[in-house]
């Protein structure tokens, strides 16, 4: 149900117009919704970035309450800018979601792997990568055999 105050065009772009952030939230999500569902059955999965922020937060409770999405099928990438976040703050807040219920644990254990510390450019993950493609790599000698680097 799309309860758009008014309609009109801007150029080619249609603009819609709601009368609260809550009703423009739901409408965004059913929209969105019926986008993921329609990618999960030609393809078999959807890739969802989706911003974050307060003003973004109607729009993820009306997702989240969205019937018939088929959120196994569907990968969801949270995007946010986060330069200038003490990494503490974040530790904090997931060891309290961790206490009350949420994956904390699992989605700090994911971050540690794949996010790079203050001290370094890399991540644990991207180390042992380069260190197994470092093991794997050969040089040719001139007799035409290959042979592991040292």
């Amino acid at each position: 149900m799309d309860s758009a105050q008014r309609e009109f065009a801007a150029g080619r772009m249609s603009v819609r117009v709601y009368g609260s952030e809550a009703d423009l939230g739901r409408a965004a999500a059913a929209n969105t919704a019926e986008v993921i569902r329609s990618a999960v059955r030609a393809r078999g999965q959807a890739r969802v970035i989706i911003a974050t922020g307060n003003s973004q937060l109607a729009f993820i409770r009306a997702l989240r309450d969205e019937r018939d999405v088929p959120w196994d099928a569907v990968t969801v990438f949270h995007m946010d800018e986060y330069v200038g976040i003490d990494a503490n703050l974040v530790r904090i807040a997931l060891a309290i979601s961790t206490l009350f219920g949420g994956l904390g644990v699992g989605i700090y254990a994911i971050g540690w792997l794949l996010m790079p510390d203050e001290e370094h450019d890399t991540s644990i993950v991207q180390d042992l990568i380069a260190k197994q493609q470092q093991s794997r790599a050969t040089t040719t000698d001139w007799s035409g055999e290959h042979k592991p680097q040292p």
